[in-house]
């Protein structure tokens, strides 16, 4: 079986088996054919001899039936063969006339009732096992009512149709090798474009994921499989380009802290300090440690989100109730800036969700406006239940709002806009994952306020693919 592994051997072995069955099949159909012409011809051979030898038929001076059997060469006939006759009475049964080459036996046995009146075409076995085709006919000769039977040995047929099968038979062999080469010759023909994708695909490594498979005939299985292949291979290296800039955002987010408490810790051991100046450093130290700390935490949420291993733990809960909860929150951050936090909401808010997950979300998208919105600005939040549909969140701020160009790579991750304002660029990417986690959606347009509009869409129940308790947290790439 080992040599039969390979595609292009199989096929050329299953060509050769179907090649062998269909030649089998044909052998059978030709031979059983070629028995039916023959024995028709041997019956019509007969029926002439018969009609020949009633006109040669007479009585001798002493009463015995006479026939002339000069007559039963037929050069023309490709069936010559010895016949053998047999005449009795067709009323006594008393046999009248054996020719010499049936001597003694008895051909056909006692007459049966209709014997002759249409030829009764049979095979018959002789006493001494031979067998034979007979056709028996009725004659008149005067007062008398003869039946004559007239039959040919089937054995120079057999004998015949054994060396037809045995011709056929001695070719198959060799059409079978002429199968399997041709079956093997269209296989690696076939083939072959599966063989250049193979090599091509070989020399594929991380660093030449933009080749691609060569697609030889794009309407066909191979063509297909390669287009298939090509997009899998554009999915991967784009996967390892995001892979690739993630790292090296991450690397320069975590550089910058890094470089800050290291700068500050080296500044502080080289020069004396007096007590205040001392509070200040490890102020800012501390500072800079939080935001090394907060960056990381939403670093590891975001990997938990892109291997789906957080679980959604839905519950019902008031949506409406949880936005107050988080604007009361971060209503101290707004008075540090003199800014102005309302909220507003209508319709009924309950909903399924992981509470813990959507308050975060919930949390940075407000944070994300207050950070923005300048001294004694105004942020507005708008909850409001659709019915049949769910909740839709409005946060509106009067901050330097966001260009129509980057709405759309404003949630990618270390996105951040030229500004002032700090940040780790993550809150608005888990947010985005946070929401579609719970199957719906996040955008930003232009605020009538002058700043950003947020708004948040999420369904009251979660379809049926994800259940209470062991819904999944997908994450398509997102990024804020």
């Amino acid at each position: 079986m080992q040599r039969f592994r390979t595609i292009q051997s199989r096929v050329a072995v299953s060509h050769a088996m179907l090649v062998a069955v269909v030649l089998v099949v044909y052998i059978g159909l030709a031979s059983g054919l070629l028995w039916w012409t023959q024995t028709r011809q041997l019956y019509r051979l007969a029926i002439e001899n018969v009609e020949t030898a009633e006109g040669l038929l007479s009585f001798g001076s002493d009463g015995q039936l006479v026939l002339k059997e000069d007559y039963h060469n037929h050069p023309s006939s490709r069936l010559v063969q010895e016949r053998l006759v047999e005449i009795r009475d067709y009323n006594s049964g008393k046999v009248l006339y054996r020719n010499e080459r049936l001597g003694g036996r008895s051909l056909g046995g006692s007459i049966f009732p209709s014997e002759g009146a249409n030829y009764s075409p049979r095979s018959f076995r002789m006493a001494d096992g031979t067998r034979v085709l007979l056709i028996s006919h009725v004659h008149d000769i005067g007062h008398t009512t003869l039946l004559i039977r007239q039959a040919y040995e089937i054995e120079p047929l057999v004998n015949r149709l054994g060396s037809f099968i045995l011709v056929l038979c001695a070719c198959l062999p060799l059409a079978l090798l002429l199968a399997g080469f041709a079956g093997s010759r269209v296989a690696r023909k076939a083939l072959e474009p599966l063989d250049n994708m193979s090599q091509m695909a070989d020399r594929i490594t991380p660093r030449r994921l933009n080749e691609r498979l060569p697609v030889a005939y794009p309407p066909d299985e191979l063509g297909r499989l390669a287009i298939v292949i090509n997009g899998l291979l554009e999915r991967i290296q784009g996967g390892m380009d995001h892979l690739q800039h993630f790292t090296a955002d991450v690397s320069h987010e975590l550089r910058t802290p890094l470089t800050a408490l290291l700068t500050m810790g080296e500044v502080a051991l080289q020069r004396q300090m007096n007590e205040e100046e001392r509070e200040y450093v490890v102020e800012k130290m501390l500072a800079e440690a939080h935001r090394l700390k907060r960056l990381v935490d939403d670093l590891l949420m975001i990997s938990r989100m892109d291997a789906n291993h957080v679980n959604l733990n839905l519950v019902e809960c008031d949506a409406f109730e949880l936005l107050r909860q988080c604007v009361g929150l971060l209503n101290i951050l707004a008075q540090e800036k003199s800014q102005s936090l309302v909220i507003k909401a209508s319709g009924d808010g309950t909903i399924q969700a992981d509470e813990l997950l959507l308050r975060q979300a919930f949390i940075n998208i407000i944070h994300n406006a207050i950070k923005f919105t300048p001294e004694g600005g105004l942020i507005k939040v708008e909850a409001v239940g659709v019915p049949s549909t769910g909740i839709e969140v409005y946060v509106d701020d009067q901050g330097p709002g966001i260009p129509q160009e980057n709405q759309k790579i404003v949630f990618e991750r270390f996105s951040q806009l030229k500004s002032d304002q700090a940040g780790t660029g993550l809150g608005l990417a888990i947010v985005k994952c946070i929401v579609e986690g719970h199957q719906g959606e996040v955008s930003v347009s232009r605020s009538a306020l002058g700043g950003a509009r947020f708004t948040i869409t999420v369904p009251y129940r979660l379809g049926d693919s994800q259940t209470k308790g062991d819904a999944l947290l997908s994450v398509s790439g997102t990024r804020d």
